[in-house]
């Protein structure tokens, strides 16, 4: 009799599927146990490579966690990397014995303890923490204990204390944009290091101590102590007490003020070097990038002075600038200006009194005609006083060496009366018209508008004493090309047509000759009389940050980028330009290269220059030193890098 195979219980079938449940739990539970001793064996091994890293010779303390990441760093550690691998371990610096040591092998925490994150979320209560993330982040990051943002710049931070658990915690921030303290445990001290825009401060009777450069501080409660740099303001509020070490400064300290008032004082301090705008206090001007943060406060009456001691403001990279206020310069030196210094002097054409004062400016300007200031929107009466003008400037219309245009050029606006004074104040620019139209040696055109009337008031001391040049000979005046819309102004009070005769002022008529690109470079024929030329490479960008955000003070902006005077030829004066590189984040300053065809431009900043031109420009000059002819042509433009 045939028989029937028999087949797996129900029952049999599950007690096996228990059992190989069971051994695979035993494996993953001992795969993952393997793991984890791999990477603590890994963490063990790192802790003590670092701890050799940051051994110093000369026995001395790293006083902020970021020295002991730079020391790392130099070492060819990645900072970031300094996280365990293990799971809920971490690798730690002991802030007061000076070394690194493993969670794992010991359980301690507080301020002295540090871990590095790279991300806001993962900010720890137990320890301090050194912030290895990404820079303008826009969320506050509020902390426990210390804090060090490493090399992000741009950072809100929030310190506060409101346990029973007494600490001394070290804050460290770089370029940081706000800090905010509170701690009032009476033993409790805080320490400063780097630099923040602004900072409100409340620490009971403790003691703050900054080691570094506070732009502006509101010391609510408790003990500031500046211990080395410089605070350029502080507002005491009562009861609080500020001190100083020997060799610190503390340049203004303000009492009593209201809502008003701290915000000048809290704009004077990050955006320029102290000041409430005011004409007893006016903002104060050190550096090329707070100049050109007058835009910043554009649309309030404010007056502006450059800080003493500040002899010369290199004008490379910025320029347009929009003012309404008063400016002293405080008998500044501006340099390598390539546009307009101000763009706007004025707003909306409200009646202002406005005065430019005490400067002397020297304008390279090759691109766009803008004098030193582009357009008056000033319906009362702006003063022009101790100006001095040197330079080059070349462009197509309406050109003068102290403004352009007058208040008629407001965008949707009829113009506006106005007046324009000028007090011991000259400007002997070289101005190059290439389309013929009449230009100005004092002002471009006066253009106020149909119905309008447009006042100048000069004394004997205020001239032009430079040379024009017009590409067809045109007539030009040493005050303006154009009077006004109704070619009629008023002129120390009396009536002046601007055409009058007694105006004229000797121009020179150019050729115009541009390069011709040949398949090996470029070349130019000499006009006749030509002794030599000066060749130049031109360029303009529009510039963008690194969140992509348009930065209004280097757009549209021309620098020179290389220059060099060769004798009057037939022949090449430059190779081939095929293509272009730009470079950034370098410590040169801006240039150029032209090699195989390639031109490389290094800019000199960390901006990241999106979008542009280069162009090549030849001025062609006499033995006298007298300009005969000008031309330019396109090298290259710069597609979007993005």
């Amino acid at each position: 009799m045939k028989q029937t195979k028999k087949g797996f219980t129900l029952v049999e079938l599950l007690v096996v599927i228990a059992i190989l449940a069971i051994l695979a739990t035993v494996s993953v539970v001992g795969y993952t146990a393997f793991i984890q001793k791999a990477h603590q064996s890994n963490d063990r091994t790192l802790v003590a490579q670092l701890n050799l890293a940051v051994t110093r010779v000369d026995g001395g303390k790293y006083e902020t966690m970021h020295e002991v990441a730079e020391a790392v760093k130099a070492q060819g550690f990645d900072v970031s990397k300094m996280q365990a691998t293990a799971a809920d371990q971490a690798i730690l610096w002991d802030m007061e014995e000076q070394r690194f040591f493993y969670s794992a092998d010991e359980e301690r925490e507080g301020a002295n303890v540090w871990v590095v994150v790279d991300d806001r979320l993962e900010i720890s209560t137990k320890y301090s923490n050194y912030y290895a993330g990404p820079s303008y982040v826009e969320e506050v990051i509020h902390v426990t204990k210390g804090f060090d943002g490493g090399n992000a710049v741009g950072l809100k931070v929030s310190y506060s204390n409101d346990s029973n658990v007494a600490q001394n915690v070290i804050i460290r921030m770089h370029n940081g944009a706000e800090l905010t303290i509170n701690d009032t445990i009476e033993s409790n001290q805080q320490y400063f290091y780097g630099s923040v825009a602004s900072a409100t401060i409340k620490t009971g009777t403790s003691c703050f101590h900054a080691h570094g450069d506070l732009g502006f501080v509101k010391l609510e409660a408790g003990k500031f102590i500046q211990q080395e740099g410089t605070t350029t303001a502080i507002v005491i509020e009562e009861g609080a007490v500020v001190d100083k070490a020997e060799n610190a400064t503390i340049a203004n300290r303000y009492t009593d003020v209201d809502a008003e008032e701290l915000e000048q004082i809290k704009t004077g301090a990050s955006l320029f070097a102290g000041g409430k705008g005011t004409e007893t206090d006016p903002f104060l001007i050190a550096t090329a990038q707070q100049l050109a943060n007058i835009s910043e406060v554009y649309g309030t009456f404010y007056h502006f002075q450059v800080a003493d001691g500040v002899s010369t403001i290199d004008a490379d990279g910025i320029g347009k600038i929009e003012l309404y206020g008063n400016f002293d310069g405080n008998n500044v030196k501006i340099v390598n200006l390539t546009t307009a210094l101000f763009q706007k002097v004025g707003y909306n054409n409200q009646e202002d009194t406005i005065k430019i004062s005490n400067l002397e400016a020297t304008i390279n300007n090759t691109t766009d005609g803008n004098g030193f200031v582009r357009n008056i929107f000033n319906s009362g009466k702006t003063t022009f006083e101790n100006v001095k003008l040197h330079g080059y400037i070349e462009g197509k219309y309406n050109m003068g060496s102290f403004y352009n245009y007058g208040t008629a050029n407001l965008g949707g606006s009829n113009g506006a009366s106005y007046t324009v004074e000028f007090i011991n104040s000259t400007s002997d620019v070289t101005l190059v018209c290439t389309t013929g139209n009449g230009i100005g040696g004092m002002i471009g055109h006066g253009y106020e508008g149909e119905g309008y009337t447009l006042t100048i008031i000069k004394d004997e001391a205020s001239c032009y004493t430079g040379k024009m040049y017009t590409t067809n000979g045109s007539d030009c005046d040493s005050l303006m090309a154009m009077a006004s819309n109704q070619s009629n102004f008023i002129l120390n009070g009396n009536e002046t047509s601007g055409y009058d005769a007694s105006f004229n002022y000797a121009s020179t008529k150019l050729d115009t000759a541009n390069p011709v690109k040949g398949n090996n470079g470029y070349t130019v024929a000499p006009v006749d009389g030509a002794s030599y030329f000066v060749v130049s490479i031109n360029v303009q960008f529009t510039a963008y940050d690194a969140a992509g955000v348009k930065i209004p003070n280097d757009s549209g902006i021309t620098w020179c980028a290389q220059s060099q005077k060769i004798e009057a030829t037939d022949g090449k004066i430059l190779d081939a330009v095929n293509s272009l590189k730009i470079v950034n984040d370098i410590d040169d300053n801006r240039g150029c290269e032209l090699k195989s065809g390639v031109l490389t431009v290094y800019t000199g900043t960390s901006t990241n220059y999106l979008t542009g031109k280069a162009t090549l420009q030849v001025v062609q000059y006499d033995a006298n030193g007298d300009i005969l002819a000008v031309g330019n042509i396109p090298l290259y433009t710069i597609p979007d890098l993005a």
